[in-house]
């Protein structure tokens, strides 16, 4: 038999931007874009978990195995995380302009965790007590789209110890799917992780496990 290669599934996110450290511990619900080589190639909505090496959350997760073959391909990989999902960039700037005088940290800490809020201003180097109201368009256009398509560049993933499930293994081409038989040697027969083939997050994965092992046992029954 042939063998895909191994690796993990549904397993968190690794990046190296130094500001990791004081966003650790934040959640969100959020919508994420996963753009590989600068084209946006999925979309998950759900629960963030902003860790000190990276995200977490079912929303990355999901994510996840895509991530893994770019970067195993060596190509560009982020993620662009709208934190205020279902918002877009006028009804954000219209929510704003509603109360105007009122600082940048005060608006942004009022639309995301304080400490994601500091982070956000540091990196679009806005001073926190600078008013709204004193912003030129093109600085609160910038502000909305750094709220709304926050960019994180992704640059590895955990381990097997961390993951889920895993991709890889047995390929589905070589085993008879009625009965999980090899297709190559009689009477040799695949369940579970070992085939080529994972689910999304929500259990998908234990019944597949489930499935293909019934699938064996009524072979034999």
């Amino acid at each position: 038999h042939s063998i895909v290669p191994v690796k993990p599934a549904l397993v968190s996110l690794i990046s190296k931007d130094y500001f990791l450290q004081n966003w650790s511990g934040v959640r969100q619900d959020v919508e994420v874009s996963l753009l590989v080589d600068g084209e946006k190639v999925k979309n998950e909505e759900g629960e963030i978990q902003l860790t000190d090496y990276g995200v977490s959350g079912i929303c990355i997760m999901q994510l996840s195995n895509l991530v893994i073959k770019a970067l195993d391909k060596n190509q560009d990989v982020n993620l662009q995380i709208n934190f205020l999902s279902g918002y877009d960039n006028a009804k954000l700037l219209s929510k704003i302009n509603q109360k105007p005088n009122r600082s940048l940290i005060e608006i942004v800490s009022g639309i995301v965790n304080k400490k994601l809020a500091h982070i956000i201003l540091e990196l679009g180097k806005y001073k926190e007590s600078k008013m709204w109201k004193d912003l030129n368009d093109n600085e609160q256009q910038a502000l909305i789209n750094s709220i709304l398509a926050f960019n994180l560049k992704v640059t590895g993933y955990n381990g097997f110890e961390n993951a889920q499930t895993v991709s890889g293994g047995i390929p589905l081409t070589e085993i008879d799917l009625k009965t999980m038989e090899s297709n190559i040697i009689p009477r040799l027969f695949f369940t579970g992780e070992i085939v080529d083939c994972h689910g999304d997050c929500g259990e998908y994965n234990l019944t597949l496990a489930w499935l293909t092992a019934c699938l064996v046992g009524d072979y034999f029954d």
